[in-house]
């Protein structure tokens, strides 16, 4: 039998994707690994490592929706079994 994967099942896979970029600690980790935001200004912006660290920033800076989203999903979870 074949498991199917559900859109709502890939939504919830790039939230906990979201999340964990969300906790990395800019002293502890990304600037000891050379991944600061003043690398970012000297990296080209299009290649890998300017992208991700792009992408860090910005999931970082959306706080509030990644806590709105963590919410809807843990209530959808909680009411559907």
């Amino acid at each position: 039998m074949m498991y199917r994967m559900g859109i709502w099942m890939l939504l919830e896979g790039w939230l906990l994707v979201a999340n964990a970029l969300e906790i990395l600690n800019k002293e502890r980790f990304l600037v000891l690994e050379g991944w600061s935001f003043q690398e970012f200004s000297s990296v080209q912006r299009n290649s890998l490592k300017g992208q991700l660290l792009g992408l860090i920033y910005v999931v970082q800076d959306m706080r509030i929706p990644i806590i709105v989203a963590n919410t809807i999903v843990i209530v959808v979870e909680l009411v559907s079994g």
